[in-house]
């Protein structure tokens, strides 16, 4: 399955903006601009401004365009949109071919050279403050605030709120988000991706609005690794958002496990990820089968964060509240067993096959496409290679990683739990 092929070309421009071009057979273009800051690059007292920059840098002008010309730019493009992440910020557009010039134009200019609008400014401090509230106000939101720093400690920058705080939002000034800006938005902490139909002149047109960009200073972010937990945390919480009016008794809680695994860069994350989908990959995974079996949850999943040194890999689902702990000495037990027993070959092989269908199918997508030469970019590790280092993973690699990461048991072990309890008294 080759996805970087003979249509791939990357290249630098001379003010050090990092270029990928990927050719696919489709009728459509994504582009990806991203720059290299986000809400950890912001000092004490400017917690949301990189989350308020973004929402005005997309809608507030910029040098070429006023704000009724980028409303009827972005209108007239099949979709544009903008993010921030804790160390990122990205400026997305997917289009027709024949609106990649205006569509690389808008990106460039907007991202770099923005006008932040004051009346813009305004519009988009308000609709970041209610985005901040319905965030806050969830039912679930200081549940799992507690639970992300049990796992983490309070000051890690991987549970860094990259929403920020309203009191910050209220008063941002033009000149504040100016600051924020010019310290990290430059061509060379940034880097653009295109994929799809892309048209024979494309290295031209991105070099026609991107070669004269601003050079800067590099500011990627480098996550620490998160310190090993040293005993198990329980947290049980009385959750009346998740009764059942109609039939209490058959209420459900929120039940989470959570703790530490390796690491995307650890050579044995791997078998991890094999070994996490075994475990609850689908709904015919070990976990999820007995438990649904036993008649105690519809679905339970788990998630590995492997990326930016994280590794916590968590087990979720919605569980009979009067039945947790039956969950639970089920959920360990599978752990006990994969921990003493080999994969079955045949178990293994089919997880590889769904593995292969499921990058197939991701990468039908343009954007599936970019995902990808993200990770090449970023790790210097392509498709193809990832899918021959999880196909090479062993039953007894398997085995070995189990009994590394996974707790030992619900008396000793070394995890974080969190029940999100209707029933609990």
């Amino acid at each position: 399955m080759v996805i970087m092929n003979g249509n791939y070309k990357e290249f630098k421009l001379d003010n050090g903006l990092f270029v990928a071009l990927q050719k696919t057979p489709t009728q459509t273009i994504f582009a990806r601009l991203r720059v290299n800051s986000g809400a950890l690059n912001e000092e004490p007292g400017q917690e949301g401004l990189a989350h308020l920059l973004e929402h005005v840098l997309v809608n507030g002008g910029s040098r070429k365009f006023d704000i009724d010309q980028v409303t009827g730019i972005r209108s007239s493009l099949g979709c544009t949109n903008a993010s921030t992440s804790r160390d990122e910020t990205n400026v997305i557009v997917d289009i027709l071919p024949q609106d990649i010039d205006m569509s690389l134009e808008f990106m460039a200019d907007s991202t770099f050279y923005p006008r932040l609008d004051e009346r813009i400014l305004n519009i988009e401090r308000q609709r970041v403050l209610r985005e901040i509230s319905d965030y806050k106000s969830a039912p679930y939101f200081r549940d799992m605030k507690t639970a992300n720093e049990a796992v983490y400690g309070t000051d890690s920058p991987h549970i860094y709120p990259v929403s920020g705080k309203e009191e910050v939002i209220a008063i941002a000034t033009q000149e504040d988000l100016r600051k924020l800006h010019e310290k990290g938005f430059c061509s060379d902490n940034s880097d653009l991706i295109l994929v799809g139909a892309l048209p024979k002149n494309v290295e031209e047109l991105v070099r026609k609005h991107f070669s004269e960009l601003p050079r800067g200073e590099k500011q990627k972010f480098k996550f620490p690794r998160v310190r090993p937990l040293k005993d198990k945390t329980i947290i049980h919480t009385l959750a009346p958002d998740l009764y059942n009016h109609d039939s209490p008794e058959q209420s459900n809680a929120f039940m989470a496990l959570a703790f530490l695994g390796p690491t995307g860069t650890d050579k044995d994350s791997y078998a991890m990820r094999v070994l996490a989908t075994i475990l609850a990959g689908n709904h015919k995974s070990r976990i999820p089968l007995c438990i649904a079996d036993a008649g105690l949850s519809y679905h339970v999943d788990c998630s590995y964060q492997a990326s930016n040194n994280d590794g916590l890999i968590t087990f979720r689902g919605n569980i009979h509240s009067k039945r947790t702990d039956e969950a639970l000495d089920l959920m360990f037990a599978q752990f006990a067993k994969i921990k003493k027993e080999l994969v079955y070959p045949g178990e293994l092989d089919l997880l590889k096959k769904q593995l292969l269908y499921n990058f197939a199918k991701k990468f039908e997508t343009n954007s599936g496409h970019a995902g990808a030469i993200e990770i090449k970019i970023d790790h210097g590790l392509t498709a193809d290679k990832f899918i021959q280092n999880m196909s090479s993973v062993t039953p007894e690699q398997i085995r070995e990683a189990a009994n590394k990461y996974l707790p030992s048991d619900r008396e000793n072990g070394k995890y974080v739990l969190l029940i999100r309890d209707p029933l609990k008294r």
